[in-house]
């Protein structure tokens, strides 16, 4: 039998490492910059070269591109090995970091079709060199 009480254990979502949640986002806003641009394309083409209006081809890419979306954003999830809660949690978490914020903002940029910034990935070895101390 298990020690964790049962009560209220599946709303308990643990927040996960900074490091992790930034790169997380950073990589969630260039997959889905990435796609939005690959859908600007797929408008453009049916828009020039099939004689679509640009609202209808608009609408014909919709439902693929939120499908596609969801997809991408959870790849970038599951290569991190986090869930949606997770990150969601971890952010309100981290409220007060400027990293986390830049990172979230980058991201909610990307959503709305804006470039994000050329990716710098945060690793942990700049962070273990102890200060004060020369080797």
């Amino acid at each position: 039998s298990s020690c964790m009480p049962r009560e209220g254990f599946a709303s308990v979502v643990s927040v996960i490492e900074k490091e992790v949640l930034i790169n997380t986002l950073l990589e969630s806003a260039t997959a889905a910059y990435s796609l939005i641009e690959q859908t600007r394309r797929a408008v453009i083409v049916l828009h020039k070269e099939h004689g679509h209006s640009v609202d209808e081809a608009r609408e014909m890419v919709q439902s693929d591109f939120q499908a596609n979306m969801q997809m991408v954003i959870k790849a970038v999830h599951q290569k991190h090995q986090v869930t949606e809660p997770q990150v969601t949690t971890s952010i309100k978490y981290y409220k007060d970091d400027a990293k986390v914020d830049e990172a979230f903002n980058i991201l909610q940029n990307a959503l709305q079709g804006e470039a994000p910034p050329v990716q710098r990935t945060v690793t942990r070895s700049s962070k273990m060199r102890k200060r004060g101390t020369r080797s």
